[in-house]
């Protein structure tokens, strides 16, 4: 996932990881981690609910309702012996990809990184 440890563990900001887009491997691990997230999800007075908490925990988070990407950086901190020897921050490659970023560096980073290729495939595409 998408990330930075001392973000996420040093500083428990809210924006210290992105989970529009991850790899999970398919295994009971990864299903167990998905239902302890998952709870914080629902609409309603849970999510709510949760949404305090998050606030009160996480650095400069704004008060709104319950988000996938701040239950994940408080179940990484407060339960870090449980997930976080399996859970890899990647610093170095986007795996998200927003556009607005990417989108004007996109001929350049072409010809840099895909050398010999001779064309726009992209390594996690098959």
């Amino acid at each position: 996932m998408h990330g930075w440890n001392e973000m996420v563990y040093d500083d428990k900001n809210w924006i210290g990881l992105n989970t529009g887009s991850f790899l999970l491997r398919n295994c009971q691990w990864s299903l167990d981690l998905l239902d302890a997230w998952a709870p914080m999800g629902p609409k309603g007075k849970v999510r709510t609910e949760a949404g305090k908490v998050l606030t009160s925990f996480l650095k400069d988070r704004p008060v709104f309702e319950a988000d996938d990407q701040s239950a994940m950086v408080y179940l990484l901190v407060t339960q870090r012996d449980r997930w976080a020897d399996k859970v890899y921050l990647e610093s170095a490659y986007y795996l998200h990809g927003y556009w607005g970023i990417l989108v004007d560096r996109y001929e350049e980073m072409i010809e840099n990184y895909h050398p010999g290729l001779g064309d726009h495939r992209c390594r996690l595409v098959t």
